[in-house]
């Protein structure tokens, strides 16, 4: 048994932001618990997020935990958040923007960590765009998931993810039909097994993930027009045309408008169509638990269902979009959106959705 002590300090200086989240846990002695500060990885896991600037500016960047990141005008990634499995799992991701008289670009990255280990990939995408005039802005982006399976953990690496593994952190077992043949035998085993005292599933019930990789991938290509464009208030109109590289299934908004108020406040709302085999803004905010994940297939076994089986799925629809986000001084912030699409023959079929979420996410900082 443990006791834990947890600090988040919150620094900024000039445009400067550093957020630390420190937790300590403590033995029956007052010992520190080693395990938690004998790698360097340990050390990054402290680090909350590094951040410089505000978007907009002409340089804008922050490296690891991101609330929502949307990349351009969100056909592709939108509302994007490595933190909803925090601080279960700690993410460490990027946002980066460069903005300048005539042109400016966008990076978003979701966690650097899966680069190491096997089959190194990750999620993210790019924006460029140029300023014909000061006004216009005309960019083409591109995103995708190098391999969606990443979606799974696997903690000891034995190819079999935590979801299914009864042993996370040991390489050898499993399920406990493995560890129990690996101490007493196989013939011992299955005697046991048929008078119902060990489950029958063994690891060669379940699918492994050696090799597997799932790659998704979009480009679009959009233009804005900024009205008005001020620190208090700000005000946009878009329209943006997005292709799926797997599918080939299409999306389209126009007109859309986006109003602003510095980063309190943002109101957005578009007219949007989309072909078969196509997702709006399908890097969103539930991405990372979609992304990969076990089902039962009906026949009492689990198999891995992808984000991108919902491509196939997807049917030609067209409507209205609309939302609201709120950021009340990094400690309260909150969206609600709605979404009016009608589909099928003579586009006679609705579908009408709602979707709030409020988060507190400093109770102090400084």
């Amino acid at each position: 048994n443990y006791q834990q002590m947890g600090l988040r300090p919150d620094i900024r200086l000039f445009k400067l932001g550093v957020g630390f989240d420190i937790v300590i846990l403590l033995d029956e002695n007052g010992n520190i618990r080693d395990e938690d500060w004998d790698e360097a990885k340990d050390y990054i896991d402290k680090v909350y997020y590094v951040s410089w600037g505000v978007k907009g500016d002409p340089l804008y960047f922050k490296y690891g935990g991101l609330e929502s990141t949307t990349l351009g005008y969100g056909s592709i990634i939108n509302g994007y958040t490595n933190l909803l499995e925090y601080p279960t799992y700690k993410r460490q991701g990027l946002e980066l923007s460069v903005d300048t008289t005539y042109a400016g670009m966008e990076v978003v990255v979701n966690n650097f960590k899966e680069l190491g280990g096997k089959n190194p990939a990750v999620m993210g995408g790019g924006r460029m765009y140029v300023k014909p005039f000061s006004l216009l802005q005309i960019g083409g982006s591109i995103g995708g998931d190098l391999n969606e399976y990443k979606g799974l953990r696997d903690s000891d690496g034995d190819d079999y993810p935590d979801e299914i593994d009864l042993y996370p952190y040991d390489d050898r077992y499993v399920r406990d039909r493995d560890k129990v043949e690996d101490l007493i035998g196989v013939t011992a085993t299955d005697t046991l097994v048929a008078n119902g005292f060990i489950e029958p599933n063994s690891r060669d019930n379940y699918q492994a993930i050696p090799d597997k990789r799932s790659k998704t991938g979009f480009w679009s290509a959009d233009a804005g027009l900024s009205l008005i464009n001020t620190q208090l208030f700000g005000l946009f109109i878009y329209t943006q045309f997005s292709k799926c590289l797997n599918t080939g299934g299409w999306g389209y908004t126009a007109p859309g408008v986006r109003i602003t108020s510095g980063s309190l406040i943002e109101i957005y709302a578009d007219y949007r169509q989309q072909s078969d085999n196509y997702i709006f803004g399908y890097y969103n905010d539930t991405y990372d638990l979609e992304r990969a994940k076990y089902v039962n297939d009906g026949s009492a076994q689990l198999k891995i269902a992808t984000k991108k089986d919902k491509l196939d799925s997807a049917v030609a629809s067209k409507g209205y979009f609309a939302g609201i986000k709120i950021n009340i001084f990094n400690i309260v912030t909150g969206k609600l959106e709605y979404q009016d699409m009608r589909w099928g023959e003579d586009w006679k079929e609705k579908d009408k959705s709602i979707k709030g979420e409020l988060a507190l996410i400093r109770i102090f900082s400084r």
